[in-house]
């Protein structure tokens, strides 16, 4: 199987049984905890895919790291991929069970850029209106970039509302360049 395929088969598995378990939030809690753990310790990723390492050895790791601060399931499925030989997806299906529980709550994500950082009653408001247009829940990831100068550049599902100076010089650039005007004289 490719890895994307055995990825998405290992999430959904893990969203279905956390379900039907009932520890949906326990589990959601768990996987965040183990991407963040992930991202701040190159270590840990190399021992998940280094193959000279033993799965027990690693679910000693998991048990030694985890232990007291993630659900049984979780530890049993993070102990179960160790066994089949699958651990250095681990990352790679935490994520992927993000993404399956946001699909599955409803949750839409959206990408908000702006030059400067937003005041929680703005970015509030932006939050609101995300929530009336879609009629979805709406996580919103802000990101500040300097180049845009000012405005915003707005990105959700498929669409993207770029309302960024960055953009209106882009724009006036590119018009330029057409040379829509001829000289008269």
């Amino acid at each position: 199987m490719k890895h994307s395929l055995v990825k998405q088969r290992y999430a959904k598995s893990l969203l279905d049984l956390a379900l039907d378990l009932n520890q949906v939030e326990e589990v959601h809690a768990d996987m965040q905890l183990l991407l963040a753990i992930a991202a701040d310790s190159r270590d840990l990723t190399m021992m998940l895919r280094s193959p000279i390492i033993k799965p027990d050895y690693k679910i000693a790791v998991f048990t030694k790291l985890f232990d007291g601060k993630m659900s049984n399931l979780t530890m049993q499925f993070m102990a179960l991929l160790a066994k089949k030989k699958r651990e250095e997806l681990l990352v790679e299906i935490a994520d992927k069970f993000l993404s399956l529980y946001k699909e599955h709550r409803g949750i839409k994500t959206a990408y908000l850029s702006t030059a400067k950082e937003l005041n929680p009653e703005v970015r509030d408001r932006v939050v609101q209106r995300l929530k009336s247009q879609t009629g979805a829940e709406v996580e919103l990831i802000e990101k500040v970039e300097d180049d845009l100068i000012g405005g915003f550049v707005l990105r959700m599902d498929d669409k993207q509302i770029d309302a960024s100076m960055r953009g209106a010089l882009k724009k006036i650039a590119r018009e330029f360049d057409e040379n829509l005007y001829t000289k008269a004289f």
